[in-house]
This record gives structure tokens, sequence and C-alpha cells, in this order.
């Protein structure tokens, strides 16, 4: 699953958290290419209020939209990114579990990911679980692109649960396998 999908996936919440945590010029890149603001109206408090949360709802819905086409996927990349660095406990119990040498969560060597085996992703998810929400892992675990992740189970309900459709996602890579032998 490729980063602008997984965006286009999570739950309108974890978007706006991971939206958020995003450095201002690349919101205001996504918010930019996502429509113009309109002129405003005079009205009372209570409707001007209840109308910018209605505008920044919307809002959020283009941009996730927009972050979730294929030519955003280096945007999708760096928000999710953002949002994950901004609280490495989750990356340092991850890499510690693993025995993976980092600092602060970071690594440059991600050679391991392809290595692992079903049991270390099982395992490591099952350590993950009693500290971190499943939303979250299944985001990291997925951004990382953990081979077998959409097959444990936690993960699987998770991505299920917010749209993600696995016969189409195998569909794709028949298709992109067809396309390689074909040259």
């Amino acid at each position: 699953m490729e980063t602008h999908q997984l965006i286009g996936l999570v739950p309108q919440d974890l978007f706006r958290a991971i939206f958020e945590d995003s450095p201002r010029q690349i919101r205001q890149a996504v918010i930019g290419v996502t429509g113009t603001k309109k002129k405003k109206k005079r009205r009372s408090l209570k409707s001007q209020l209840a109308a910018k949360e209605a505008e920044q709802a919307r809002a959020l819905t283009a941009a996730q939209e927009r972050l979730a086409e294929e030519d955003m996927d280096q945007f999708a990349e760096e928000v999710i990114r953002n949002y994950l660095g901004k609280t490495p406990d989750m990356l340092i119990a991850f890499l510690d579990h693993l025995g993976v040498e980092h600092q602060d969560g970071y690594t440059n060597d991600l050679e391991f990911i392809k290595a692992m085996t079903p049991e270390q992703v099982s395992g490591s998810v099952e350590h993950l679980v009693a500290e971190f929400p499943i939303e979250r892992i299944t985001l990291y675990l997925c951004y990382l692109e953990v081979p077998g992740i959409t097959e444990v189970p936690a993960i699987r309900e998770t991505l299920l649960a917010w749209g993600w459709d696995p016969d189409a996602e195998q569909e794709e890579e028949d298709d992109e396998d067809a396309e390689e032998e074909d040259e």
C-alpha cells in the first residue's frame, strides 16, 4: 500500500492529528491546492463559530482527499513522517523490541524490515498494543511497509474498519506483475 493510499484510509480524527502536526508550509501547500477562500458575510458570533467549524471540517476533508491522490505521495509521506516523529516513544519501543540500533527512534538502516519473519511482525504488534493505540501502530507499520502486516488480525481489522479493500490491493499487485512480465 502506497503512502497516499494509507493517508486516504485513516479516519478523520486521526487525519486531523496527523495534519495538524505537519509543518505549516506543508499544510499551506496542501490546502492551497484544495480550494480558495470565500468572501465572509456578516453573521452573529454563534453562526460565525458554526460556519468556521464547518469550513475547517470541509478543508480537512479536502486536504485528506488531495493527499490521497497518487501525485501527492511525497507530501503524504512527509505528513505521516512528521506525525510519527513528534512522538518517538512508539518508534523507540518497536526498534528496541527488535534489537535494532537507533538514535531516539530513528535509524538509517531499514533493511531489517524486509527480513522480518511473521513471528517478529505479530510479536511486534503484540508488544506495541500493550502501550499504544492500534490506529497509530497500524499507521506506523503500514507506513514502513512491514511485510505481512496486513495478515496480523489486529492490523487487518483496523484497516478493514478504515475501509481498506484487500481484494482491490491484490488486483493492483496482479496488474503490476502482469505489466512487468510484458516488459
